[in-house]
């Protein structure tokens, strides 16, 4: 993917994240804030070159702040740190990632 469209995915999930109720957090140590029925997450979107150059297009990296409560809805983050993250190629995965984060 090059860098143009690896962009136009990273706004697309920016979209995504903000139209399902997510806030921007600036000067936050994630980009973006947000709760749902897994609990309260915290999220940054990067399509950064040095992700490019080991052939990840946009990273989405997701942190669960209440861990049991995310894996008891199902969610398979990390069971000690909360991570879940998402290495995009394709822009349809945007809908399965949002599903995984509300």
């Amino acid at each position: 993917m090059n860098k143009r469209d690896a962009e136009k995915l990273k706004q697309k999930v920016i979209e995504a994240l903000l139209s399902n109720g997510f806030t921007p957090t600036p000067g936050g140590w994630r980009d973006y804030h947000g709760e749902g029925s897994k609990g309260v997450i915290d999220v940054s979107v990067d399509a950064d070159k040095r992700y490019r150059q080991r052939g990840y297009d946009v990273c989405v990296f997701g942190v669960f702040e209440d861990v049991p409560r995310a894996r008891a809805a199902g969610i398979d983050c990390n069971p000690y740190s909360g991570k879940l993250n998402f290495i995009f190629i394709e822009s349809h995965q945007v809908d399965y990632m949002i599903s995984q984060y509300i």
